[in-house]
């Protein structure tokens, strides 16, 4: 019942979920949409749409309280930031260290807390009672990512506090070939021709944003998949 503690967390579930029948990707805390991404080709960035949604009591009931956001992908990977400082491990850590990086292969986000210049693809780690290669894990997880440099070292993702407490244990090791940041580097951002052109893209009217606030809750209550759904009873 609305009078419930945890009916509020409850609703938010349900609307979290429809955002992935829709084909959102989750980034963080906030969804957005590839298909409807921009691409700056000259900058190699790409600027994907999103929505930063949460749910709250007010006078007229419980509402979805809804902002657009937008996501600035660069599209080299994390290797050729790597390969750009010619083996500069000072230069490589000042680069990647403390940047998110997001996953090609299953769209996750991760922080950067490391380098670490010690491992590489043919390295091992103990999975069960089996010892195995990144090579080998990757391979055969995820056979459409082929990974090309077995000299790159690996960037290192500390566990947060939520997958501490789930139990699991030691430090994320992801491949550099298959990361790319999120956001921009501090030249970047010093770049004025490139925050105009950023602000062009990311900058609506009030009446385009309306639109696309409008747009993105008729999807959510007549999206056919999420229609079909379970849960889109819950959804009013």
């Amino acid at each position: 019942m609305p009078s419930d503690v945890n009916y509020l967390q409850i609703q938010a579930i349900i609307v979290r979920a429809c955002c992935r029948i829709m084909g959102l990707d989750e980034l963080g805390r906030h969804f957005f949409e590839r298909g409807g991404s921009t691409q700056l080709a000259n900058r190699r960035l790409e600027i994907w749409p999103g929505y930063c949604m949460a749910l709250r009591n007010f006078d007229g009931g419980l509402m979805i309280n809804i902002d657009l956001r937008s996501k600035v992908l660069r599209l080299d990977s994390c290797l050729e930031v790597i390969q750009s400082h010619r083996g500069n491990q000072h230069e490589i850590r000042s680069e990647l260290v403390g940047n998110i990086v997001i996953t090609q292969y299953n769209r996750k986000t991760y922080k950067i807390n490391d380098v670490d210049f010690t491992k590489t693809p043919l390295s091992t780690f103990t999975q069960g009672k089996e010892e195995r290669t990144f090579l080998d894990y990757y391979s055969k997880k995820y056979p459409g990512f082929p990974i090309r440099d077995l000299t790159q070292p690996l960037i290192m993702s500390k566990l947060s506090r939520k997958e501490r407490h789930r139990g699991q244990k030691g430090d994320v090791l992801l491949i550099p070939e298959l990361c790319n940041i999120t956001g921009l580097s501090d030249s970047q951002r010093n770049d004025f021709n490139l925050m105009r052109d950023i602000h062009n893209v990311t900058s609506l009217a009030p009446r385009d944003r309306c639109e696309r606030l409008n747009g993105f809750m008729r999807r959510l209550q007549q999206d056919p998949q999420v229609r079909s759904h379970p849960i889109h009873p819950f959804i009013n």
